[in-house]
C-alpha cells in the first residue's frame, strides 16, 4: 500500500485543525480519526462520525512534546482504493488503512474528484470534514 499523497491543501487557515497526537506514530496523508480528545488513525468504518481530515504533518510519537499533529479538513488527495471504477463525487468510506472504497452514503469521509471509467487502485478524492456534518455537527 502507498501512503496517501496530498494534491491539494486547503487555501484558508481555518480549514487546518491542531490536534493532540496519541502515543502512536503518525504519518503525512494518514486519514485521521478525533477519539477521547486526541488525534489517532482512522482504523474502523465506523469512524466515519469521529473523521478528523488527513494528517498533515508526520508525527513522532516518541520525540515530540507536546504532541501537536496538523489536521487538514479540506484537501484533495490521491489515496488507494478498492478496485472498482468510480462516478465522480461519488461517496467513499473507509476500506483499511489509508484506503477507500464506494459508499452507499453512511459512512462517508470523501468523495471521488473525478471519474475513473476501467477499475483503479488509485484515486483522487476530496476530503471536506465540515460538509459531512458529523464530527461538527449542525443541530436544528
Amino acid at each position: 500500500m502507498i501512503q496517501p499523497t496530498i494534491l491539494m491543501e486547503p487555501g484558508s487557515p481555518a480549514d487546518v485543525w491542531t490536534l493532540t497526537g496519541t502515543t502512536v506514530d503518525l504519518d503525512r496523508g494518514d486519514l485521521l480519526s478525533f477519539e477521547d480528545g486526541v488525534a489517532v488513525l482512522m482504523n474502523l468504518v465506523t469512524e466515519d462520525a469521529t473523521f478528523a481530515g488527513v494528517c498533515h504533518n508526520a508525527y513522532d510519537a516518541d520525540i515530540l512534546v507536546p504532541a501537536q499533529v496538523t489536521s487538514l479538513m479540506k484537501c484533495i488527495i490521491d489515496i488507494d482504493v478498492t478496485s472498482a471504477t468510480y462516478t465522480g463525487f461519488q461517496p467513499l468510506l473507509w476500506a483499511s488503512d489509508n484506503c477507500l472504497e464506494t459508499d452507499a452514503g453512511a459512512n462517508t469521509i470523501a468523495f471521488c474528484w473525478r471519474a475513473a471509467a476501467s477499475a483503479v487502485t488509485r484515486l483522487k478524492v476530496y476530503v471536506n470534514v465540515p460538509e459531512l456534518q458529523k464530527l461538527f455537527a449542525v443541530s436544528a
